[in-house]
């Protein structure tokens, strides 16, 4: 049975909690009332079909902000005015005592409690004493635009608080059930990023000031207890922790992964949007690791609707102990009639999003080119057959509804191929994945030759390449030049589908022009290899790259012109 008392406070939506960093030597004989976990309401989920509305990115450029400086004995680069102020946001977001934690909380005043009002949903909390608040989320989304030094901040962040990760670490109050405390951070990237991030720390951090390590790899394992004892940084893959993960899930004693055996003091997540499908493996799994504090760095927060953003909320408040500040809950009843202005008020809270031309005015302009290739003969020919065709197959059918999405699907990404070369039809190839990879017998390409060592199964013979008008525009233009490029431009070619870069490496053959290409059936250290030797050559100034394997972590500042050789509208 309830208590009388608390089932006024229930009636009036207030939750009196127990005072957060605060031990007095009394408690004014008031006991603190805990609402019963049956009266806390679950956390809904995302209502489908709401959609990414263009005001949610209309969040503070983070202009007012103060500027705060890494400590120079461990941070050997100068932050640029944006980035000193990125710092000062995500440090400030990890400070439960900060007046920017309670911005979503009104303090009011009565005769016993101190009340704390939600400005979302009107929810109230109440403590007895006035140096007591609402748990606060200790964690951020730094969601700049690409290339504005998000990797820095997010170093200067670990090095701002060094002191206090060991400091939580050493914390001996734990009782035996808890977890073992790490002052470590823990990166999660894509392993295309591993060596990255190795760089990155090496470049801008003073020699033997921040221990960091690589957790990766089949002998992962036999180095936990050193990185444990030792490691300021842990860098590993959503991979592994996909992986082990599983192996927690299949009754594997938990002790033999690092992942999942440690409280973590920091988790940052590196293109933290890999994670935004609410039902993947991945999200699943970067969700049960425990940490106190969370960071998400992204430049894609919203790509195709409001779930994406909701995931990375959810990651940040699934540290909390209770529900009353969890923001995925808050906004969700909102969410649900269309109502965005909570979650736009919330994102102004927790999401810091700069653009170039906003963070780094005296850029050059970027320009953009939109070259039309008209489709003409034998293409165009094949093309309208395979329409006609298409359409009298689907007038036909008497499939279910689910089954035709999928075909139309099919078929229109046969159609999509068929602009781009007629080859990339064929029926005898997969063309249902959208992102990727038209699969063929091929041989080991060499990153450093400039020759094309595919084979293709079709005889493909100088006449067919030139059906395709994309390549012949394509190999004009890096022949003889344009506008858009000086001698010795470094150029990057992208494409979704890697069959199609194997047409236009045959094109490029033809017509004498070298390249590197980068795709998926290199491993991680030949992709750093082939990036570098593209980097520093004098001789061949192309790279091929799929978006699949190029759109994560590419950072190569030697390229100024970039060809999308096919319509992608995702924003990778």
């Amino acid at each position: 049975m309830i208590h009388p008392i608390c089932s006024s406070f229930i009636k009036y939506n207030i939750f009196p909690q127990t005072p957060r960093d605060y031990q007095p030597n009394h408690h004014l004989g008031i006991p603190l009332l805990k609402l019963p976990p049956n009266l806390i309401p679950p956390i809904e989920e995302v209502p489908a079909g709401i959609n990414f509305d263009p005001q949610l990115l209309t969040i503070p450029s983070g202009c007012d902000l103060s500027h705060i400086y890494a400590p120079h004995e461990i941070i050997r680069s100068a932050l640029l005015p944006h980035q000193a102020q990125g710092l000062s946001f995500i440090l400030d977001r990890e400070n439960p005592k900060s007046t920017s934690a309670q911005s979503l909380w009104i303090q009011k005043q009565t005769n016993e409690w101190y009340l704390w009002e939600n400005k979302v949903n009107g929810t109230q909390l109440g403590f007895s004493d006035s140096k007591s608040f609402p748990e606060t989320p200790l964690g951020s989304i730094l969601a700049d635009d690409m290339g504005l030094g998000k990797s820095l901040q997010a170093i200067c962040l670990i090095a701002c608080t060094l002191d206090e990760a060991k400091e939580y670490s050493s914390n001996t109050t734990k009782s035996s059930e808890e977890m073992n405390k790490s002052h470590a951070t823990l990166i999660i990237c894509p392993a295309r990023l591993l060596t990255n991030w190795s760089q990155e720390i090496q470049k801008h951090v003073v020699e033997n000031t921040m221990k960091f390590s690589k957790y990766h790899g089949t002998q992962r394992h036999s180095t936990v207890n050193e990185l444990i004892s030792s490691a300021d940084v842990i860098i590993t893959t959503y991979e592994i922790v996909r992986a082990e993960f599983q192996e927690c899930k299949n009754h594997s004693p938990q002790n033999k992964s690092l992942i999942f055996s440690q409280l973590w003091f920091r988790i940052i997540l590196d293109e933290a949007h890999i994670i935004r499908t609410t039902d993947s493996k991945t999200q699943s799994a970067i969700q049960s690791i425990k940490s106190e504090r969370r960071l998400c760095l992204t430049g894609t927060p919203l790509q195709n609707s409001l779930h994406d953003v909701m995931a990375l909320l959810n990651f940040i408040c699934s540290n909390l102990k209770t529900n009353h500040n969890n923001w995925v809950q808050i906004v969700s009843p909102y969410l649900k009639n269309g109502n965005v202005k909570p979650l736009q008020l919330i994102l102004r809270h927790v999401m810091l999003r700069r653009m170039k031309n906003i963070a780094l005015p005296n850029l050059p302009e970027i320009t953009h080119q939109i070259i039309k290739t008209p489709l003409t003969g034998p293409a165009r020919k094949y093309y309208d057959e395979y329409f006609e065709k298409f359409l009298k197959s689907y007038k036909s059918q008497s499939s279910s509804t689910s089954k035709k999405e999928k075909q139309i699907f099919s078929h229109l990404n046969c159609l999509r191929g068929i602009c781009d070369h007629p080859l990339l039809a064929d029926p005898d190839l997969d063309l249902s994945d959208d992102q990727a990879t038209f699969r063929i017998n091929q041989s080991q390409s060499n990153p450093n030759s400039g020759k094309s060592e595919r084979t293709i199964t079709h005889e493909v013979s100088h006449t067919m390449c030139c059906q395709s008008q994309k390549i012949i525009h394509l190999c004009q233009m890096l022949k003889h030049g344009s506008k858009l490029m000086e001698k010795n431009t470094k150029v990057i070619v992208f494409s979704t589908w890697t069959r199609f870069l194997d047409l236009i490496g045959i094109a490029l053959n033809q017509h004498q022009i070298k390249f590197f290409r980068l795709d998926g059936s290199l491993d991680s250290r030949s992709q750093d290899k082939c990036l570098k030797d593209f980097s520093i050559s004098l001789n061949t100034s192309v790279l091929l790259a799929s978006l699949q394997t190029a759109g994560v972590g590419l950072n190569i500042t030697c390229a100024s012109v970039a060809f999308i050789m096919v319509s992608q509208p995702m924003p990778s």
